[in-house]
C-alpha cells in the first residue's frame, strides 16, 4: 500500500501533463504555464458598448490586462460570466 499511493499519483500527474499537451486550456497540468497572455476584450450589451468601468463591473477583471495563463483560461473566465447571466 505504501507504494501503490505514490504510484496512483505520479501515474495521475503524468496523465494530466499529456492530457495538458492537447488542449488550449492547462488545468490539470502542475508545471506553470509559460506564456503570459496580454489581452484586450470588448463586450457589447443591448448594442451599446461597454465601457472599461462597466466592464469590470461584469467580468470582474479588466478589460485591458495580462494574465499568466492560457490564452484560452481568459476566454473561459468571461464564458462562465456570460454563463451565470
Amino acid at each position: 500500500m505504501r507504494t501503490v499511493i505514490p504510484i496512483l499519483l505520479f501515474a495521475f500527474q503524468l496523465g494530466a501533463i499529456v492530457y495538458a499537451r492537447f488542449v488550449p486550456t492547462r488545468y490539470f497540468c502542475w508545471a506553470p504555464y509559460d506564456i503570459q497572455t496580454d489581452y484586450t476584450a470588448t463586450a457589447t450589451v443591448n448594442g451599446k458598448k461597454l465601457t472599461p468601468a462597466e466592464f469590470r463591473q461584469r467580468y470582474r477583471r479588466p478589460a485591458r490586462g495580462f494574465d499568466n495563463r492560457s490564452p484560452q483560461h481568459v476566454i473561459d473566465m468571461l464564458q462562465q460570466a456570460e454563463d451565470k447571466r
